[in-house]
């Protein structure tokens, strides 16, 4: 029994394993361009892309003057500063909000609840995509167009 459990438990390892790699293989070349020159980038001119091999994953030599670079020549803490603040605020509201909506749904006996829930997990079906228009339609006419209101008002 022990050793029956024990190469089930090593084909889920090995199934994982092989499903995690697809995942991760964009980090590692995201890490790996970070840290290569412009011809290492585009070796043949931008013409065409170069074959994939393992050795263009690895830069020869790493070039980490790149990130030096990349704090340096645009205003890096200006574009973090936004950043966290946008985040900040974006998870504080979500939370707010979704805590209020739950809120109403768990406490209050309204006529309508169930159909108003299931209306509610119907809209979080809708791919972004398809409301991508109507929303910028709303955005304009609100008038927070130019503005931060539209990423952190959920």
């Amino acid at each position: 029994m022990f050793g029956r459990e024990r190469w089930s438990r090593g084909l889920v390892f090995a199934v994982l394993v092989l499903l995690a790699i697809p995942a991760i293989l964009p980090l590692v070349w995201m890490v790996s361009t970070s840290l290569k020159t412009d011809a290492e980038i585009f070796p043949t001119g931008g013409k065409a892309a170069a074959p994939f091999s393992l050795t263009s994953i690895i830069p020869h030599p790493a070039r980490w003057a790149n990130y030096v670079d990349a704090v340096q020549k645009v205003p890096f803490r200006v574009y973090f500063r936004n950043t966290a603040i946008l985040c900040v605020l974006n998870v504080l509201f979500a939370v707010f909000s979704s805590a209020v909506v739950a809120y109403g749904f768990a406490r209050l006996r309204l006529i309508g609840k169930g159909f108003l829930f299931g209306l509610m997990l119907a809209t979080m079906a809708i791919p972004p995509q398809v409301t991508m228009v109507p929303r910028f339609a709303l955005v304009r006419a609100l008038g927070w167009y130019g503005t931060n209101l539209p990423l952190v008002v959920p």
